[in-house]
């Protein structure tokens, strides 16, 4: 009768019935071993074992609001796993263009063709499958339409009929002689403001990815015009006392060789010495996180001149531009063309002694700032 069962011929009495927590282990009731785990610790599988926590998605963009077509670095070293390795970067950007998919953590660049808000988005997965996500909003800005700076001129640099001395430009007799005088229009009346640069030459430091703002030894905007200029160091690769020649192209005589004009070979164009080979090598060092600075076009270089410093200079905002000699000439892209020689072998200059706009030939040794 129960609660025997019938087992091998025999009715037998079944061994111990266990209450829960309790199992029956070699006919007796014990209670499991349960391990303890500490947090953050799981119990899986009867094991402790500590989760996988997810990677940390993050870039740094070169520039917060860059120009239309200009070229910025998105950099995503600051991304991190803490309890493994990231093995997947993956980028999308919603002006549609291509995906870019990375085991490394790769610098990136990226332009856009319009002004907007444009988002960029970094996917980072990690050795157990893992991901996180991280996107960053940018404002493209469109290039400034008027690219003219003005000039420095002051209110008190015009001149009146018949004397040479500068006077107040809002005097009767300066306007009787010209009331169009420089020191009378433009940004330096209409916005004048001395703490960007003076009077109406506006000027702000570039934004470290890093944090804060890049030196104006390192690199200086103009808000004018957009432009971003090279600073100048007291010494080193960038002294702004160094000076280069400027060839630029193996097929036209532009190398002096002490009695006529000859071909420049490449090494003589890539020299340390020469321009192309100075701007290849700040290129080289991502200065200010940029590597695509050139020679600028002389309207460019010249837009820099305050002309309301006398000759014996430096012509220029020394407070923005430090470490600018008073040099003669300093080097740009435009070309020269000699009605003599009917060859160009020189280069348009700015000379920031006086301001003046000269030409040179190549072989003469200059100072050079970059633009971008």
């Amino acid at each position: 009768p129960p609660p025997k069962v019938f087992n091998n011929g025999y009715c037998l009495t079944p061994g111990p019935i266990c209450t829960p927590p309790e199992v029956l282990t070699g006919g007796f009731c014990v209670t499991p071993f349960v391990p303890t785990c500490t947090p953050p610790q799981v119990l899986t599988g009867g094991v402790c074992v500590t989760p996988n926590k997810a990677p940390t998605a993050s870039f740094v963009a070169s520039v917060s609001t860059p120009r239309v077509a200009e070229m910025i670095t998105l950099n995503p070293a600051t991304s991190a796993d803490a309890d493994g390795t990231i093995v997947s970067y993956f980028w999308s950007f919603s002006d549609g263009s291509s995906d870019i998919t990375s085991t490394t953590p790769a610098v990136q660049s990226k332009s856009w063709a319009a002004a907007g808000t444009q988002t960029v988005n970094l996917t980072v997965t990690d050795n157990k499958g893992a991901s996180n996500h991280y996107a960053l909003v940018l404002t493209v800005v469109a290039v400034p339409v008027n690219l003219l700076t003005d000039t420095g001129i002051t209110a008190s640099q015009c001149y009146t009929a018949g004397s040479n001395v500068l006077s107040s430009c809002t005097s009767a007799t300066a306007l009787a002689l010209n009331n169009q005088q420089d020191g009378m229009l433009g940004r330096d009346v209409t916005t004048p403001n001395n703490a960007d640069g003076k009077l109406g030459l506006s000027y702000s430091t570039v934004p470290n990815p890093a944090g804060g703002n890049f030196a104006m030894t390192e690199c200086v905007k103009d808000n004018i015009t957009g432009l971003t200029w090279e600073g100048k160091t007291s010494t080193g690769l960038r002294a702004g006392s160094a000076a280069y020649s400027n060839y630029d192209n193996t097929a036209q005589a532009q190398f002096w060789n002490g009695t006529a004009y000859v071909n420049p070979t490449q090494t003589d164009i890539d020299a340390a010495t020469n321009a192309v080979g100075y701007k290849n090598a700040v290129n080289a060092s991502a200065l200010c996180g940029y590597t695509d600075w050139r020679l600028p076009s002389v309207d460019e270089l010249q837009s820099l001149v305050d002309y309301s410093v006398a000759a014996n200079g430096p012509t220029i905002d020394t407070t923005w531009f430090p470490n600018t000699p008073a040099s003669r000439g300093y080097w740009t892209a435009s070309p020269y063309v000699s009605y003599a020689w009917g060859v160009s072998f020189g280069a348009w200059g700015v000379g920031f002694y006086d301001g003046y706009v000269n030409s040179y030939g190549r072989s003469y040794t200059g100072q050079v700032r970059l633009v971008r």
